[in-house]
């Protein structure tokens, strides 16, 4: 089976109210799907990767398929495992909202 993803609420600031120099943070809402956009959501799939500067996160999606992963914009890469599934590895430029 195969493990698709979809990213919404796809950048929010850490802080709207802080000055441009110290909106350096970011998150990224990952719903994560079976199949396809519209397959059933996944519970405990696994999300490891970098962020924009090459620091590490990690997260897992919680009972409805969602995690919120933080970190620097840039080109942040991700992989998805989950036992049974293909893993999925992957690229997103995550750089404004």
């Amino acid at each position: 089976m195969k493990i698709v993803y979809y990213l919404t609420a796809l950048l929010i600031l850490s802080s709207m109210a802080l000055p441009a120099a110290c909106q350096d943070g970011i998150s990224l809402t990952v719903n994560v799907h079976e199949e396809a956009l519209d397959g059933p959501l996944l519970s405990e799939v696994l999300i490891t990767g970098l962020d924009g500067i090459g620091n590490e996160f990690a997260g897992v999606t919680d009972s409805d398929g969602v995690a919120v992963i933080s970190g620097t914009p840039g080109a942040w890469q991700f992989a998805f495992q989950k036992d049974g599934y293909d893993d999925l590895n992957l690229q997103y430029n995550a750089t404004q909202t």
